[in-house]
């Protein structure tokens, strides 16, 4: 089948679709558009998620790119998809690349471009790394050099800059307990490293290709055993993100549903209102008996941007 880029990169079937040569045709393509990148001497780097085979596709990807003479920085671990999209912004990359299929069925991986500026890239280098895939065939491979490569630690960096840009000792304080359920995918830890673990319950928080039947997409058809879970687990709040945890929903303290639509325009809201310009907040938080003073302490907002990336995507 052929390979077919969308809006945010290409994915397909894992060993039907998505296999190591049409990687290889696609890591080509997009190696072609780095070099002619003004970044390019900084090189890109590459990250993957928790499904079957990310770890080694990412590897084959970095070695692709370092047989065309770029710099690469793969990333040592799995990570989340925001955390690329800051290492490739702070870092002045020529782009980055994420092996994901981000919230679809656990059968699929994907190949997905980040541009310079860390979010998706646009539809006209969509169309550009598409055109020299057409040539794909014709450009030397060459051979992998490993001189090029540098494992990085992508999700530290991001953990680090969360932790410098939120007040979490306000969310500490507050006595707030929280839910994240991680739906096997690669934000699992991170908000357990931000804060204590006396303060967040791990839930799917551990690898699991299959993804438990189901797909890692943080809407109510794939929560209803959490949702059990969470009326018995005396958390105040629940944090969900997807498969890469650039998608992201919430339980409010009653265990209802919130969904990233309502939750952004809520806390621009709170922002606006308040005339907040800076990300580094430091409103106090001084009771417990409802999440939704947790969101108002505008400290949440943060972090649910930043991990669902959008502090970037405007």
């Amino acid at each position: 089948m052929p390979i077919k880029f969308g809006t945010d990169g290409w994915r397909g079937i894992i060993a039907k679709d998505f296999t190591f040569a049409n990687l290889k045709s696609a890591a080509l393509a997009a190696a072609r558009y780095f070099k002619s990148h003004p970044n390019a001497a900084n090189g890109v780097c590459v990250g993957y998620d928790t499904r079957f085979l990310s770890e080694q596709f990412a590897r084959y990807v970095a070695e692709t790119f370092s047989a065309q003479q770029l710099k690469v920085f793969l990333a040592h671990s799995f990570t989340p998809t925001p955390a690329v999209s800051l290492f490739v912004r702070d870092k002045h990359l020529a782009g980055g690349i994420v092996i994901t299929a981000s919230h679809n069925p656990p059968a699929y991986n994907g190949f997905k471009v980040k541009a310079e500026y860390g979010g998706s890239a646009h539809p006209e280098t969509i169309a550009v790394i598409e055109a020299h895939l057409q040539h794909a065939t014709t450009i030397p491979c060459g051979q992998p050099n490993s001189t090029l490569i540098e494992l990085a630690d992508i999700t530290g960096y991001y953990r680090n800059y969360l932790a410098s840009e939120l007040n979490l000792q306000a969310i500490a304080q507050s006595g707030l307990r929280i839910a994240h359920n991680a739906m096997y995918g690669a934000g699992q830890g991170l908000v357990s490293a931000l804060l204590s673990q006396s303060h967040v319950v791990a839930y799917h928080c551990t690898i699991n290709p299959t993804f438990d039947g189901i797909n890692p997409e943080p809407i109510p058809n794939y929560l209803q055993d959490f949702m059990a879970f969470y009326k018995q687990s005396g958390c105040d709040i629940a944090i969900i993100t997807d498969g890469d945890a650039d998608r992201i929903g919430m339980l409010d303290e009653h265990g209802r549903y919130v969904d990233s639509h309502k939750i952004f325009p809520f806390c621009s809201n709170i922002l606006l209102s308040k005339k907040a310009c800076a990300v580094k907040l430091r409103a106090p938080m001084r009771s417990r008996k409802s999440s939704i003073k947790f969101v108002q302490s505008m400290d949440f907002w943060c972090t649910t941007c930043l991990l669902a990336s959008s502090m970037w995507a405007s």
